[in-house]
């Protein structure tokens, strides 16, 4: 009996093993569809990654020309803005020049007003003078006329040149 029992006890620990066997062959072949699972995953990873550094490539490609667009861009404006303070220079060249010439014109204008003002007062001394030419001695008042009026035409001439 004690053969027996040894018996059963081997073909209950060889069913044991046979079942552990079968359990490990399974969770081996689990292990080898979970390592198929990842290589397969890490081969589309890499190929991401492959497409990852195309678009990466691309877009800095892209962004580069974008900023040299930039660049040549903030050039032409560099451009545009020292032309626009040329101008700015010129037209206040003109404005002191315009500002100047209204100026001598105030002057020149003045000066006519004063010039016109002498021969009103002249033409009106003259008037008198004829009023009065046969009642009084009019001599030296036609020479203080005379000798203002070439005063007053050396004044003009003077001003002319």
């Amino acid at each position: 009996m004690k053969k027996k029992i040894e018996k059963t006890k081997r073909d209950q620990q060889t069913v044991v093993l046979e079942d552990m066997n079968s359990k490990l062959v399974l969770v081996l072949e689990q292990f080898s569809s979970l390592n198929k699972k990842i290589d397969d995953n890490n081969e589309e990873f890499v190929e991401f990654k492959g497409e990852m550094v195309e678009f990466r490539n691309e877009t800095s490609k892209n962004f580069k020309g974008l900023f040299e667009f930039r660049d040549q861009a903030n050039e032409n404006f560099k451009g545009l803005f020292e032309f626009r303070d040329q101008t700015n220079e010129n037209f206040k060249g003109l404005f002191e020049f315009r500002d100047q010439t209204n100026e001598n014109f105030k002057v020149v204008k003045e000066y006519l007003f004063n010039i016109d003002d002498e021969i009103r007062y002249l033409k009106s001394e003259f008037k008198e003078m004829k009023k009065n030419l046969g009642k009084i001695d009019q001599t030296e008042k036609m020479e203080a006329f005379e000798k203002r009026l070439v005063k007053l035409e050396k004044l003009v001439l003077a001003r002319a040149k």
